[in-house]
């Protein structure tokens, strides 16, 4: 398997790591991060081409780590907020045909409500509170895994 983790803290990022370690299948994974927007951005096109079988991503995620020469966000960015970068991350997953049918787990201490409509309602689109318990990390990612072998559409090609 392999797991894909979109998340700008490191204490979470250990936390989902070691959990997803601990289910039952999972123990022997390859585990990568991804801390920024901007990252996210420049590793897209390796991600497309490696689709990993599983994102984890949350949604108040930054655009790049503060630093004195930091790359400076796009207008468009910078105006609709630097901690919704999870939202466009995955907006631009839902629409490139490469990437549209990966499972995607989003998190955050948000309400799902909180960004319900910026997040196209799509079957391979899963929510998980970010209080989640390793049970409920583990869960999740077997349902994620289940529901894209039972659907041979959304297989990876």
């Amino acid at each position: 398997m392999h797991f894909l983790i979109v998340e700008d803290d490191k204490l979470q990022f250990s936390y989902i790591k070691n959990g997803i370690r601990q289910g039952r299948y999972f123990s022997e994974s390859r585990i990568e991060r991804i801390a920024t927007e901007w990252e996210f951005i420049g590793k897209f096109e390796s991600l497309a081409m490696e689709k990993p079988d599983v994102i984890l991503l949350d949604i108040m995620l930054r655009w790049t780590d503060p630093a004195p020469d930091m790359t400076l966000p796009p207008a468009d960015i910078a105006e609709e907020g630097f901690f919704r970068a999870g939202v466009r991350c995955e907006q631009r997953l839902a629409v490139d045909p490469r990437t549209r049918n990966i499972p995607v787990i989003v998190y955050s201490i948000l309400e799902k409500t909180d960004f319900d409509g910026e997040i196209r309602e799509r079957p391979e689109v899963h929510y998980l509170e970010k209080n989640f318990g390793v049970e409920d990390l583990n869960s999740k990612l077997e349902e994620c895994l289940l529901h894209t072998t039972a659907n041979p559409s959304n297989r990876r090609k």
